[in-house]
């Protein structure tokens, strides 16, 4: 989370893009809100940006120790806020840990084991136990439910629903229909976020519904990146 001053605290501008594209650049996600105020009540809660860099491993940033990858943007972010160090992802899949932290429940309270997001939604309402499964695996395991159920109250919502706006920018994986995707969520922006398991091309034309095609070879994070800048300069 970036309060509205962690962005200006030694002098720069209020979102200044080479640090925000340092710090966003390496995430599949970004759940933008801007908290509302007026003239006469000025606003006190502070503006929020949540980023989740999808399928990350505990060494994979410089902060953490990792020294495969070089990771200076993660490096950047952590040495100005608190680093927690103890709090791991519910699950190791995009799915899970997307559906998880959007719903604030475990996997498998939510039926969301697996990546299968961009699946059409099962015949029946609840994951059920297959007759049989795949023969290298040793134990039965319930079907994945493929999206995230419309009556799980999400963070959105609740942004919404404490008067902020909200933006969903980048992989949402959690329904492969319209009808499941972050603007029925609780998100009234949705840029570039539906069923894909990831970019049907990381280069413009993306094919991607809800990210309209930018400049020829336009690169997919510098879009998403700018998408979430925008947002920020115009809330």
């Amino acid at each position: 989370m970036l309060g509205p001053h962690s962005l200006e605290d030694d002098g720069m501008p209020s979102c200044d893009r080479r640090r925000l594209r340092g710090a966003i650049g390496l995430g599949a996600t970004a759940l933008l809100t801007a908290g509302q105020g007026s003239a006469q009540e000025p606003r006190r809660r502070p503006d929020v940006i949540f980023i989740l860099i999808d399928d990350l491993g505990y060494m994979d940033t410089t902060p953490s120790g990792g020294r495969y990858y070089a990771t200076p943007g993660t490096a950047r972010l952590a040495a100005g806020t608190v680093d927690l160090t103890h709090a791991y992802a519910a699950g190791p899949l995009c799915s899970p840990t997307g559906a998880r932290i959007r719903a604030g429940k475990s996997p498998a309270r939510l039926g969301i084991t697996l990546p299968a997001g961009h699946l059409p939604p099962l015949a029946h309402d609840h994951p059920i136990m297959p007759a049989q499964g795949p023969r290298w695996q040793k134990v039965l395991t319930p079907e994945s439910r493929r999206h995230l159920p419309l009556d799980e109250y999400t963070l959105g919502e609740a942004f919404r629903d404490s008067g902020y706006r909200t933006a969903f920018i980048g992989k949402w994986h959690l329904g492969q229909t319209e009808n499941f995707w972050p603007d029925r969520q609780g998100f009234e922006v949705n840029i570039g976020g539906g069923g894909y398991p990831g970019p049907p091309s990381y280069f413009s034309p993306n094919r991607i519904k809800s990210l309209p095609d930018g400049s020829p070879g336009e690169h997919i994070t510098d879009r998403l990146t700018d998408e979430a800048i925008g947002y920020i300069e115009q809330h």
